[in-house]
């Protein structure tokens, strides 16, 4: 394992930050890695974006460079290309990454957002395996009282606002804090679990536009003239979601653009930590993964935001590792879940695999071995008072199972729908629940046989 590079000053890495956040990647930032097991531990960077959809990210093939950081990970290690959230909402989304679990096998639900002591996270086992874990976090979904900051010898929440405008500068100036002044005092050769969630581009899509690039009208039609002139004119969507403001294509095109701004903007920002940790000596021989909780929703089924439903566009997420043992430029087209990242880490770090669990590990497909498909399953309970304005008023389940998927709605068997997926949104269009009535039964059978849900909820016409 390489050692540390000598202390430099606090003042040194905030440059490294700049006067903008943006900074543009350097081109050998991300490098290919060697493909023999390391014989040690060595560092883990886990970053996790609020709300990012795969679609419109570089690696995923968006027609905007929203993400050229991303795709310098990406060609350096490998991307999966139908990665895929088990919940499309921050809570029960986070759980099941960080502890391997399925939400419904946590209890989390709108009601219970905490985690349940029982499971250790996966900064617990890796610290009891030698780590030094940190961690920095922009959600309040994800602080110490909802037991997130367990296992972290360092966690430090920033009070950030999604009504906020450039949060991703709020996390790297903590990043950057601590490694000029905690790290360089851990004992070299110490493996670092390090751990960072960045809430852009969450709504409000609030890009800023008072650094060096003018995130906020990056991409925007400076002849627009319709009613969402300010992302706080739209703010989470509210009367787009109620009916007040039935948007045209081009109120959809200006709130896509600042949420792309602001995709742009989290980019950049994750770039200058990139930056950062190479000159720390971190970097260089890091495994580092990126991945989202859930997606957002720009009228797809006619929904907005998250929280809705269980449709890719929320479900589809960017998952992208580079590190030792994986070869660069791989794309991976074999369906997987975000909770798969729990064992993949633990796996990656010699650490036996805690049962039950419901994530497998990634690295058979990492090594360009072949793995069975195994269903992919994800969870929505119906509202409760403080989120009726947008969640659905009862629970969805649904299944995906190769290329076709099975939601169904939990006491209204009636709405079922079955969907052989697009390749790109809107993923879902065509229902052939009744034209496929074995494959839908099949489906189904396994869907509720998973969740526990009662055979009488079946529809008539699977019967």
């Amino acid at each position: 394992m390489s050692q540390r590079t000598p202390i430099i000053s606090r003042r040194s890495f905030l440059k490294t930050l700049g006067a903008a956040a943006g900074l543009s990647l350097l081109p050998n930032a991300f490098t290919a890695q060697s493909h023999s097991r390391p014989d040690a531990p060595r560092h883990v960077v886990l970053t996790i974006v609020d709300a990012l959809r795969a679609d419109h990210t570089t690696p995923y093939g968006y027609s905007r460079d929203t993400t050229p950081t991303l795709a310098s990970l990406a060609s350096a290690g490998a991307t999966f290309a139908q990665a895929c959230s088990t919940s499309p909402w921050t809570s029960p989304a986070n759980a099941a990454i960080v502890t391997g679990r399925q939400p419904q096998h946590l209890g989390i639900t709108w009601e219970q957002t905490v985690l349940p002591a029982a499971v250790l996270t996966l900064a617990e086992h890796l610290k009891s395996a030698g780590y030094y874990t940190a961690g920095f976090n922009a959600s309040a979904w994800l602080n110490a009282d909802k037991g997130f900051a367990r296992g972290f010898d360092v966690y430090r929440e920033i009070p950030t606002s999604v009504e906020t405008s450039g949060c991703a500068g709020s996390i790297n100036a903590e990043v950057l804090d601590w490694l000029a002044n905690d790290w360089p005092a851990v004992p070299d050769g110490t493996p670092l679990f390090l751990f960072l969630y960045y809430i852009d581009p969450h709504s409000w899509y609030i890009p800023p536009d008072n650094l060096a690039t003018d995130y906020r009208n990056l991409y925007t039609d400076p002849g627009y003239t319709g009613p969402f002139s300010t992302p706080m004119d739209f703010k989470n969507g509210e009367k787009v979601v109620d009916g007040t403001i039935a948007p045209t294509a081009a109120d959809t095109a200006q709130i896509l653009a600042w949420y792309d701004g602001e995709t742009r903007y989290w980019d950049d920002s994750f770039a200058a930590v990139v930056q950062a940790l190479n000159t720390a000596g971190v970097g260089g021989d890091a495994l580092f993964v990126v991945t989202a909780d859930h997606g957002d929703m720009f009228g797809e089924h006619a929904k907005w935001n998250h929280s809705n439903s269980l449709y890719q566009e929320l479900l589809h997420v960017p998952l992208i590792l580079r590190g030792p043992t994986i070869s660069s430029n791989t794309v991976i087209d074999t369906p997987v879940q975000t909770l798969d990242l729990f064992p993949t880490l633990l796996e990656y770090a010699g650490i036996a695999l805690p049962s039950p669990i419901d994530g497998q590990s990634l690295w058979p497909l990492l090594q360009g071995q072949n793995q069975p498909h195994h269903d992919l399953f994800a969870e929505l309970d119906q509202a409760v008072a403080w989120i009726a304005w947008i969640a659905p008023d009862h629970d969805l389940r649904s299944v995906q199972r190769g290329s076709w998927k099975y939601i169904h709605h939990v006491g209204h068997p009636e709405l079922d729908e079955l969907y052989q997926l697009n390749p790109t949104s809107v993923y879902e269009t065509t229902n052939q629940i009744q034209s496929q009535p074995t494959l839908a039964a099949e489906l189904q059978a396994a869907l509720l046989a998973h969740f526990g849900l009662y055979r009488v909820d079946l529809p008539l016409v699977l019967r």
